[in-house]
């Protein structure tokens, strides 16, 4: 899911995706777009509770 100064949302969304009961082995992939607030903070909390989980950040096209 993109991502960009989702603070105010992120956490609810993410709860209720991870809540979906799927026959699939299920991934939440989060972009997040170079926000200027908390996103980033709270996708990586929540996948810090997750049993499987990876966590890939860098940084593309950023600007000074």
């Amino acid at each position: 899911m993109p991502v960009y100064n989702e603070e105010n949302t992120l956490l609810k969304v993410l709860k209720e995706v991870s809540k979906v009961k799927i026959s699939l082995k299920k991934e939440i992939i989060v972009v997040d777009d170079g926000s200027k607030d908390n996103s980033k903070k709270i996708a990586e909390n929540f996948i810090r509770k997750i049993k499987r989980r990876k966590n890939i950040s860098y940084k593309l096209f950023s600007k000074p």
